[in-house]
């Protein structure tokens, strides 16, 4: 299963209200518990506001989380592309290496 990491530093406090929208907990959407779709726009619209302001490894996190919820669409080509963008601005973030793997043995 794919790990969702949403950790959020103080200092990146516009990002966090983003992932937030209209008070939607996009973990929980995530989740499976709402629907995938509207996950994904939230994420879009959180990576398409001013990312200059956000640490890359955050930035990380946002995108890997995309390619999660790409990946339960069954959107593996998508899945990859953001797992592979996650770790170009992380190479160390070891989820989107779990990920990526898990995405590429299923295409």
């Amino acid at each position: 299963m794919c790990r969702l990491p949403l950790r959020v530093v103080s200092h990146e406090s516009c990002a966090r209200r983003s992932l937030h929208l209209g008070h939607v907990d996009l973990r929980r959407l995530i989740g499976g518990e709402d629907n995938l779709e509207e996950a994904r726009a939230a994420y879009e619209r959180a990576l398409q506001l001013d990312t200059s302001k956000l640490t890359k490894e955050f930035q990380a996190i946002l995108v890997n989380n995309l390619g999660v919820v790409y990946q339960k669409q069954g959107k593996l080509k998508e899945a990859v592309q953001q797992y592979t963008r996650a770790l170009e601005l992380n190479p160390n973030y070891q989820d989107a290496k779990d990920n990526l793997a898990r995405a590429k043995e299923r295409l």
